[in-house]
């Protein structure tokens, strides 16, 4: 079995790519190969950089001759990637030592992929501590340790509280599976990580590893940071929730429509006091979708608004159950 690291590019900077590739010298397991796709950046610092790291580290750099996009670019890059097993690593991010020996040695035979938590740092590499909400990944699982959660569960707490599974570079992927769900979804632009992982959970389970094992990058120019103001973020939300919804059970469905409509409200509070009209005129626009054709039970309701109240997430409850 063989691990590559599979890095998509698009004006990166120097010393964030420098310091993703240097984190991969100090890995505890070995990386078997390092594949660079550039999204036809307007400067070869991609390519520069690949070539002063290939006498350390098994690299390839590849480019796109005309811009692909960004989960174009993902599928890209693992597509020639050759390991059994792939990280689809982002050019801000560090990956920790333990990182790849930990979530390989828990890719079993029955498990399509295994993710972690992370950390998050600033454009110095310095670790800063975001304010996160009720439903964040990190405020979510309640215990360290290893999750396993049932396919059915996972899409509702998926739908209803976001991306739990965890950002690519903190996921670590079968390229078997990979192939068999058709990659990542180019529908999505904001959503297709997690739309990817709950489609590889056709193939096999997810194991969560709730271990700071990766630092993640922020910066106001990142491309979640801009989804988020440009609405692409919100208009994921509700097409996950389109393509999931017949998985889920009726109170399920109540639920997840309930917290569809509440982050709606939240994008229409940002777009009012952020001067952006057609955010907010968006995401109203979702809200009463989420509201259609009926709104979410009062018991749906009345819980969202206890877990905002306490700033303990209902559902991380229940998950000491799927404990491994």
């Amino acid at each position: 079995m063989s691990v590559s690291v599979a890095i998509p590019t698009r004006d990166p900077s120097v010393a964030h790519l420098d310091a993703l590739l240097a984190s991969l010298l100090t890995q505890q397991q070995v990386v078997d190969e390092v594949v660079v796709f550039d999204d036809a950046s307007d400067s070869n610092v991609a390519e520069s950089t690949c070539n002063q790291w290939s006498g350390l580290l098994p690299i390839r750099f590849h480019r796109h001759a005309t811009r692909a996009g960004m989960v174009a670019n993902w599928n890209a890059a693992v597509g020639i990637a050759s390991g059994t097993h792939v990280v689809l690593a982002g050019q801000d991010d560090v990956l920790g030592p333990a990182f790849i020996k930990r979530v390989h040695a828990l890719c079993g035979d029955d498990v399509a992929a295994v993710s972690c938590a992370n950390t998050y740092i600033d454009d110095n590499g310095s670790r800063v501590r975001p304010h996160l909400r009720v439903n964040h990944r990190l405020r979510f699982y309640p215990d360290p340790g290893m999750y396993k959660i049932p396919a059915g569960r996972l899409i509702e707490f998926g739908l209803r509280n976001g991306n739990i599974i965890g950002e690519p570079a903190c996921v670590l992927f079968r390229r078997a599976a990979f192939e068999r769900v058709g990659g990542y979804d180019t529908f999505f632009e904001q959503a297709a990580d997690l739309d990817f992982a709950l489609r590889l959970l056709e193939i096999g389970a997810i194991v969560y590893v709730n271990e700071e094992l990766v630092a993640r990058r922020l910066h106001v120019q990142s491309a979640t940071s801009q989804n988020i103001r440009n609405g692409v973020a919100a208009r994921d939300r509700h097409r996950l929730y389109r393509r999931y919804a017949s998985r889920l059970g009726t109170h399920g469905d109540h639920r997840v429509r309930a917290s569809l409509a509440a982050r709606a409200v939240k994008d229409v509070l940002l777009g009012l006091r952020t001067g952006n009209t057609a955010l907010a005129r968006l995401a109203l626009s979702l809200c009463w979708q989420a509201l259609a054709p009926w709104p979410p039970c009062g018991r749906a309701i009345f819980e969202l608004l206890g877990e905002l109240a306490s700033g303990h997430n209902a559902d991380s409850r229940v998950l000491r159950a799927y404990r491994l």
